[in-house]
């Protein structure tokens, strides 16, 4: 099969997104939030040129489950999901593969063309093919749920993304300070 084919195939029949050569993933635009509340499917992402892409996401739970999701397209009403996602892009998402929680939020990934690994407890791949391993953790504070990519181990390792998302019920915390401490200006 051609190449132009194939593409095409993949694009519109088979729903799989190929990031174009020399695309690569940056920590700030690549990743985000995918949150699925009160029957929507919600994502927030710095990345502004989504709509019609296919994403993976990774869920903040044990074990975690990778998925994806395809963007529909700029939602205002999502906005209000989200609290203080200065700069960032709100999408209506469906699901593709995989399963989310309803009020559980769960990473977002755009441009991925490293392989994705789950195990019994975490997520981990070398995302920004720096030959390191990128790592999610997720934890817990009073309100909310605290998202964060890791180089190497969460809370050993230099944390390379993070965003907070405020629930809106009472959590018992589970967060260390370095896992929630606000990203530095």
């Amino acid at each position: 099969m051609h190449r132009s084919a194939w593409l095409l195939l993949c694009s519109f029949v088979i729903g799989c997104n190929t990031a174009p050569r020399g695309a690569a993933f940056g920590f700030d635009g690549d990743a985000g939030v995918l949150w699925r509340k009160t029957g929507q499917t919600c994502v927030e992402m710095r990345d502004s040129t989504l709509t019609g892409q296919t994403i993976h996401f990774v869920t903040a739970s044990t074990p975690p489950i990778i998925g994806r999701a395809r963007i529909v397209g700029r939602s205002t009403a999502c906005a209000a999901l989200f609290a203080d996602s200065t700069g960032s892009a709100f999408y209506d998402a469906e699901l593709v593969s995989g399963t989310l929680d309803e009020g559980m939020p769960a990473l977002a990934l755009a441009s991925v063309t490293a392989p994705l690994a789950v195990s019994d407890t975490r997520f981990s791949s070398d995302l920004d093919g720096d030959g390191q391993t990128d790592t999610f953790h997720w934890c817990t504070s009073a309100e909310g749920i605290h998202l964060t990519l890791w180089n190497g181990l969460p809370a050993t390792g230099r944390r390379e993304w993070h965003r907070y998302v405020y629930v809106g019920y009472d959590l018992d915390p589970t967060c260390t300070e370095a896992e929630s401490r606000p990203d530095a200006p």
